[in-house]
């Protein structure tokens, strides 16, 4: 009897994380929207998705899901955001790199490990985007891929502006 009621509670508890779970498309959207949303805040146009560059980032977020790695990719050409949260706030993660806004001395205007989310972010250059989102264990990977990259030392002057007032 026991043994029925574990295996009854570990069904109920995953199907609650599966239907728990927002969808990929839905975050992916969500992505989107509030990425151009900040871009407009920063007097900078939006970016488009591209399918190839969106393959790129879904193909290494399912890589970085099923080898249990959280680490950058090497040689794509494309800008990068990684996040990792839990899944109940997965589609947090845009605000999460935006957030680093409060780091980046608009003065000074070059990169920092602190702010370089935000900077790539909001860079005026990059044009397309593409998000990857996996789950495992109970958590989100998720990865933008920005095209052209964006946090070249010398250009941030010229792509990453104030909020508007």
């Amino acid at each position: 009897m026991i043994q029925i009621i574990r295996l009854l509670f570990v069904l109920l508890l995953s199907v609650s994380i599966i239907y728990g779970a927002p969808s990929i498309a839905t975050l992916k959207a969500k992505f989107l929207n509030e990425t151009n949303a900040y871009r407009a805040l920063h007097q900078v146009g939006p970016v488009i998705v591209n399918a190839t560059i969106e393959k790129t980032a879904q193909d290494y977020a399912t890589e970085l899901a099923t080898t249990k790695q959280f680490k950058h990719s090497s040689g794509t050409g494309y800008g990068e955001n990684l996040a990792y949260a839990s899944i109940s706030i997965a589609d947090t993660a845009v605000k999460m790199w935006y957030d680093e806004v409060k780091d980046y001395d608009f003065k000074k205007a070059t990169y920092s490990p602190s702010s370089g989310h935000f900077t790539q972010l909001v860079w005026k250059n990059s044009k397309q985007v593409g998000f990857g989102v996996a789950f495992a264990d109970g958590a989100a990977i998720i990865v933008c891929n920005y095209s052209p990259p964006g946090n070249f030392m010398g250009q941030f002057k010229e792509n990453v502006f104030p909020k508007k007032a």
